[in-house]
């Protein structure tokens, strides 16, 4: 008796950035029983447990923008300073990933992991017809403002940490430049500018598929140019057949040649039920297509570049989903009160997984001093 670990995960790609579906060439996530991962998932949940007095490990459902929306709410004393999650895609969340690396982030914050309007665990349930104008990336800046703000009242804090990662880090800048009497620091990984940034994805694919005399891969990225197309667009197609050259050369994950192993992750998430990965399932291949709709205009392109909050960017040397070269470009002419840009030099775009001990120490001795600092008088 297998569980959907057959099913074909649907992972999702912007015209700008996020995370391309399996490739023909990779395999489906593989089978197991359903009493072989519930006993997986039940060793994972006994040894996060949170066992600390002052502690929280909590699973709540809020409404955010009229919407209700998941929120994980994780750390080892509510003291500590609050850091808020907010995730790619459109629609790929992080909360059914963060048991593979955020159990040290517990320590030192108190880790909110959101599920945004539609996506992972709020598919169920939700309208999604009247759901799907809404997801842009105005409302979800307007949703993110919101969750913030549910969080300084819940947790008694002026200011919280914000993390954007991948296509979460436009949502995130754009909130940090809107609320800065809100927000204590802006932290982006894998940070994304504007739509310029694929022209360097298909650079940077071309020039590693050269370098490795791939001439399978030279004639098939050069069957797509001009890339993006002259008017600026990109289609979907084209995007996923770039990205599966990314992902061969350590454009998506440093060492490893496709996504199998993200693919799998969520399998073993505590805070996924049965349920909740059929609809992570369907939710994903719903945003594919619907992703006309969803990609966004960025502000960022035209006026991010001035902030009032500290700013820290933590890049992967080869990120090709969302470029190194153009996250350098775009932190370089940023102005803030005070900002720093850390190379992880053995990673690509999911710098927490690939160099985990490296991302804690860096949240803890560039990140948290500045929380720490918001809140005094």
């Amino acid at each position: 008796m297998s569980s959907y670990l057959g099913l074909a995960v649907a992972l999702i790609v912007t015209a700008t950035l996020g995370l391309a579906p399996a490739q023909a060439d990779e395999r489906a996530p593989s089978e197991v029983s359903i009493a072989a991962r519930a006993a997986a998932v039940q060793a994972i949940t006994d040894l996060r447990r949170i066992r600390t007095p002052n502690g929280i490990e909590r699973l709540e459902r809020v409404a955010i923008g009229g919407v209700p929306q998941w929120l994980s709410l994780r750390g080892r004393d509510r003291g500590n300073p609050v850091l808020l999650m907010i995730h790619g895609g459109p629609g790929t969340p992080t909360m059914h990933l963060d048991w593979a690396y955020q159990n040290g982030w517990e320590d030192y914050f108190t880790v909110v992991n959101w599920d945004q309007r539609g996506a992972g665990k709020n598919w169920q349930g939700s309208d999604h017809d009247a759901l799907a104008p809404t997801v842009t990336l105005a409302q979800l800046v307007k949703d993110a403002a919101e969750v913030t703000d549910w969080l300084r009242r819940e947790f008694g804090k002026r200011k919280i940490i914000v993390m954007g990662f991948s296509y979460g880090s436009q949502i995130g800048a754009q909130l940090a430049m809107e609320r800065p009497d809100a927000i204590a620091a802006y932290v982006g990984v894998g940070q994304a500018f504007d739509d310029r940034g694929e022209a360097e994805v298909y650079r940077g694919a071309l020039t590693r598929a050269t370098a490795a005399g791939n001439q399978d891969a030279i004639a098939a990225l050069t069957a797509l140019a001009p890339y993006p197309s002259a008017d600026g667009s990109i289609s979907i197609a084209s995007a996923l057949a770039v990205r599966k050259w990314v992902k061969r050369y350590n454009g998506g994950w440093y060492g490893w040649p496709d996504f199998q192993l993200l693919y799998e992750l969520p399998l073993l998430a505590p805070e996924y039920d049965d349920h909740d990965l059929r609809d992570w399932i369907e939710a994903n291949s719903w945003f594919g297509r619907s992703i006309g709709e969803l990609a966004p205009n960025n502000p960022l392109a035209s006026q991010g570049f001035h902030f009032h909050v500290p700013i820290v960017f933590m890049m992967g040397r080869y990120d090709l989903m969302t470029p190194y070269e153009t996250a350098k470009t775009y932190f370089d002419r940023i102005t803030s009160p005070s900002k720093s840009f850390v190379t992880f030099e053995h990673s690509s775009h999911f710098v927490m997984l690939e160099e985990p001990g490296k991302f804690l120490v860096t949240l803890v001795e560039a990140v948290r001093p500045l929380a720490m600092k918001s809140e005094r008088p």
